[in-house]
């Protein structure tokens, strides 16, 4: 019932949708997810929007597109069938050991889950206090392993091969600019653009270098 309300409200945000929306099979999974470490009291339940001063890591709303990204890619959607036949307790799991790598392989996420650097920090010195650029290595997490056949230890080595280069703001040099295709990144930006093309493009040019290993990359 407060759903049904709820659907219907001007100016209800897509966080506090997902958190009530049990009808669907992403949104049951965010209990699970939001206990991680990464995520645990550092999720905004109100609000969609990560304004610069926001404490908060993600929104709501953030989680549940990542779950649903490692559940069906980031150009996939879950319709009537999936809805039947998608387990929230394996979505749970398979969420949790994506950002088990994302701890793995970056320290500065590993900082935000110990306490010692704030979501605010990362935001205004990291790419990955962008919620675009955490759902595309959602993306790439999922091609990888359940297309390519890297398991969590591969994906933590090839995520810690891009750590040192998400520091930001971007320059010239950065291997965002320079090897990826069609102005996905700017010089001076922390994120990349967030169209659906340009996710795209982003997750299938990663998922081509940790298949290619190319040297600049790997050196």
């Amino acid at each position: 019932m407060f759903f049904d309300i709820a659907e219907n409200a001007l100016g209800i945000t897509s966080s506090v949708k997902a958190r009530f929306d049990s009808r669907k099979v992403v949104n049951r999974a965010l209990d699970g997810v939001m206990k991680h470490a990464l995520f645990k009291d550092r999720v905004d339940l109100e609000q969609d929007r990560m304004g610069r001063g926001n404490p908060n890591i993600v929104g709501a709303k953030q989680v549940a597109e990542i779950i649903r990204t490692i559940a069906v890619g980031i150009d996939g959607r879950v319709g009537r069938r999936l809805e039947d036949e998608l387990d929230e307790g394996e979505l749970v799991e398979k969420t949790n050991n994506f950002l088990d790598v994302l701890l793995g392989a970056f320290p500065a996420l590993e900082a935000v889950a110990d306490g010692t650097l704030t979501p605010q920090d990362l935001r205004t010195s990291n790419m990955l206090g962008s919620t675009v650029m955490l759902r595309v290595l959602a993306g790439v997490y999922a091609e990888l392993t359940d297309r390519q056949a890297f398991d969590d230890e591969d994906v933590t080595e090839f995520f810690g091969q891009l750590a040192p280069s998400m520091a930001g703001p971007l320059t010239a040099a950065s291997i965002w600019v320079e090897h990826v295709p069609d102005n996905v990144f700017t010089v001076g930006s922390l994120s990349p653009r967030s169209r659906r093309q340009d996710l795209k493009i982003l997750r299938d040019t990663m998922v081509k270098w940790a298949l290619d290993k190319p040297v600049w990359l790997t050196s």
